[in-house]
């Protein structure tokens, strides 16, 4: 497999090669996440292989060199790029935060993005202008003393290099532009890069898979998000996602008249998607990547003819419900499906949440599913469950919708239950101490950043191992494009029992929400945290607890 990889990428390097030669070819990952066992590093390695093959005039990282800060992370991390290129290649860093987390005791603090250079040995400073093939790059640290700094860096580069493109390097997006940067993109760099049409700002942490058309965005400038070399997830809505592997790279080529993304696994040395074509230079007024340019162009997903959903149970007692769908076509173009559980009866919605498409995997499968918690049903009840295919720009291909009656649960025992949570329960502002949220026409008036709902001592009763079901019945209403994320946390020290859930912006209507976790230690009491989003309204119509004995 590995000589079959090596061939591929060497007929592509001669076919590129006998193409028009760029100004400039950059090989571009992020999120590498060394750590102190020298496997971490397989991928890295990968990727510096790849890049080398497809003679590389410098490698970019977009940050989070390390998982934490530790020095024999950044050994080998240096000692990687040695062996693949012992002769020297030129690099340049994003400075990010979590090379500051310490990952040793016995490091001074607080750590410094000096320490970083000097372990890492980066030859530039956090923040920095690089020139090389006459292009300008613009480094940024993550963190900034304000973003007036960031704005004057912009103002002299884009001075000094009139009519060049302009690449900024910075580990965190801008905020609402490249896919997960609701949450995780940073507010107030969008409006000043608006003023510079000829930015294209390359950035990482989101852990995004490069196969996504989201992770590059145009509007005023260019953001392209480089995917990672670790795992990645999503922010689906009303599902929790299981994290995914990836290998994937990008390899930039600039020219004169446009810069070409190149999508590649390093581990297989394949390339996965088509290449994103930036032009030159960029027309603000009409961007060719921009969403809606491409949603227009784009095809729904659509299941193949005869495609049915098989709804069952694989155990004696109910405990999930297990789908199984014929994947939708094109699969590169199924980003998500989107599966409705409604009351067969009424139609009204229980739940609706979204799974990823298999868009990522390497080669072609013939079905799809998900599993669902069997939290979600009643005993004896009848659901109608349906499936929805969308690609990554929102349109939607027609459902595959099919029956299902909830046969009798597994016995879980049920150690708190709430029908009147509004008045029984305390909703407070903040992680810790707070006042109650205030209350109007039934609603908790959620304006903060975070809110928690409290529940009586010991309900999380159980040691080590021991398996709970969280089920909340609530009704959000929430503006804009903004969603809350849903998550239960052990205040100290900060443990979340699993990974956060998004809501649905919107009005919602009534919904039920179920987290199923494993405890991880003995003495973890858990409150539920609804954080992030815009101001909305909340109201709780039931809360359970029950545990797996």
């Amino acid at each position: 497999m590995k000589k079959i990889a090596l061939i591929a990428a060497s007929l592509c390097t001669l076919i590129l090669s006998s193409a028009e030669k760029p100004l400039l070819r950059a090989g571009l990952t992020t999120d590498t996440h060394v750590t102190p066992d020298p496997k971490s590093v397989n991928r890295l390695r990968a990727a510096l292989q790849l890049f080398k093959a497809q003679q590389v005039d410098v490698v970019i990282n977009l940050g989070d060199v390390a998982d934490k800060f530790h020095p024999e992370a950044y050994r080998h991390y240096r000692n990687t790029v040695k062996s693949v290129f012992p002769n020297g290649i030129k690099e340049i860093f994003a400075y990010a935060n979590h090379d500051l987390n310490p990952g040793m005791p016995g490091l001074p603090r607080p750590l410094t993005y000096a320490m970083v250079k000097k372990a890492l040995k980066i030859t530039h400073e956090p923040l920095d202008l690089l020139v090389i093939n006459t292009i300008p790059f613009v480094t940024f640290p993550e963190t900034l003393d304000s973003l007036a700094t960031y704005e004057k860096h912009l103002t002299a580069a884009a001075k000094k290099f009139p009519g060049k493109p302009l690449f900024v390097v910075d580990h965190r997006p801008p905020l609402n532009t490249s896919y997960n940067t609701m949450v995780w993109g940073i507010e107030g760099k969008g409006d000043i890069l608006k003023r510079f049409p000829q930015v294209i700002n390359l950035s990482g942490h989101v852990h995004n898979d490069i196969r996504n058309e989201l992770c590059i965005w145009q509007g005023e400038y260019t953001s392209v998000d480089t995917g990672c070399i670790s795992g990645w997830a999503g922010d689906l809505e009303g599902n929790i996602p299981f994290g995914k592997s990836t290998a994937g790279v990008l390899i930039m080529d600039v020219f004169k008249d446009k810069v070409v993304f190149h999508r590649w696994d390093c581990q297989t040395g394949r390339v996965v998607a088509e290449p994103w074509i930036v032009p030159l230079p960029h027309d603000p007024k009409d961007p060719p990547l921009a969403f809606e340019t491409r949603k227009k162009a784009s095809v729904a997903p659509e299941f193949p003819e005869g495609s049915k959903i098989r709804a069952g149970v694989r155990s004696r007692k109910f405990d999930k419900l297990h789908l199984r769908f014929h994947t939708a076509q094109p699969q590169k173009n199924v980003f998500k499906y989107e599966i409705f559980i409604k009351d067969k009866k009424s139609g009204s919605i229980i739940n609706r949440m979204e799974i990823f498409g298999d868009f990522y995997r390497n080669e072609p499968v013939k079905t799809s599913g998900h599993v669902i918690s069997a939290g979600y049903f009643e005993s004896g009840r009848e659901y109608s469950i349906e499936v929805v295919p969308l690609n990554f720009f929102g349109k939607r291909g027609k459902p595959l919708v099919t029956s299902f009656t909830a046969p009798e649960k597994s016995q879980w025992t049920t150690v708190f239950e709430c029908r009147t949570p509004m008045k029984s329960l305390k909703f407070k502002t903040g992680l810790e101490g707070g006042s109650e949220l205030p209350v109007k026409d039934g609603f908790y008036i959620h304006n903060v950043e975070e809110a928690r709902l409290l529940f009586p001592d010991n309900v999380w009763r159980g040691k080590k191992g021991t398996r709970f079901r969280f089920t909340a019945d609530m009704h959000l209403i929430q503006g804009n494009t903004e969603r809350w994320t849903l998550v239960l946390r052990n205040p100290k020290p900060v443990v979340n029992a699993r990974a956060r859930l998004y809501t649905q912006n919107g009005d919602t209507g009534l919904r039920r929400y179920v987290i199923e976790f494993t405890k991880a230690d003995d003495a973890y009491n858990y409150y539920f945290l609804i954080r992030e989003g815009s101001p909305g309204k909340v109201r709780f119509d039931c809360i359970k607890i029950e545990r797996l004995d």
